[in-house]
């Protein structure tokens, strides 16, 4: 009879463990394909020019000499987990003679730890405006803006790790040992 309360006892705890990882793999999940607008590009049959969120919150409106006809990169830095702008150029320009957004990201530093790597969205561009978007685990989209509604812009979104979620757990299940057992066993009953 002891053993098996204590084996129900094991099963329903389980249970509510299983319930609650569900629960954090739902909310991280729905973190990793939130899409954010982070650039907006505003394009003509003959320009270029880019929105970007300032640290004050403005948006203000870089012009660039690109040719709307050709292939547009728009390529970003992570640093400390959070996502960058850092140029514009189009396929005929060189990565190095690219519109620079922010000076301070010209030049990487690439052995600096807090930078992870680089990204890019490109493709070509037809008249209006396009958003950049960004999940939660740092994939970007490039798509025409809805017409009617300005977009909402975010400074530097916080890209995650999701990867790290299962190395997590199976740290936590290596750290269990004799005291975390006898605790169980001492633990009151539901």
């Amino acid at each position: 009879l002891i053993r098996a309360d204590l084996t129900a006892d094991v099963y329903r705890r389980r249970l509510a463990e299983a319930a609650g990882a569900y629960e954090q793999l739902r909310e991280r999940y729905n973190q990793a394909v939130a899409r954010t607008a982070v650039t907006e590009l505003n394009v003509t049959d003959t320009a270029v020019s880019v929105r970007v969120r300032t640290d004050a919150g403005l948006v203000k409106d870089i012009p660039t000499p690109i040719n709307p006809r050709d292939e547009v990169y728009v390529d970003y830095v992570v640093v400390d987990s959070r996502l960058w702008i850092r140029r514009v150029f189009s396929a005929r320009t060189a990565p190095d003679q690219a519109v620079v957004i922010d000076p301070a990201l010209g030049a990487i530093d690439w052995n600096d730890p807090r930078v992870a790597q680089g990204k890019a969205v490109y493709r070509r561009l037809t008249p209006g405006r396009w958003l950049i978007s960004v999940s939660g685990d740092g994939a970007l989209t490039l798509s025409p803006a809805p017409t009617n509604s300005p977009a909402d812009l975010t400074h530097a979104p916080i890209i995650r790790d999701f990867d790290t979620l299962a190395e997590d757990a199976r740290k936590d299940a290596e750290a269990l040992g004799p005291a975390d057992v006898w605790r169980w066993l001492r633990a009151p009953g539901p």
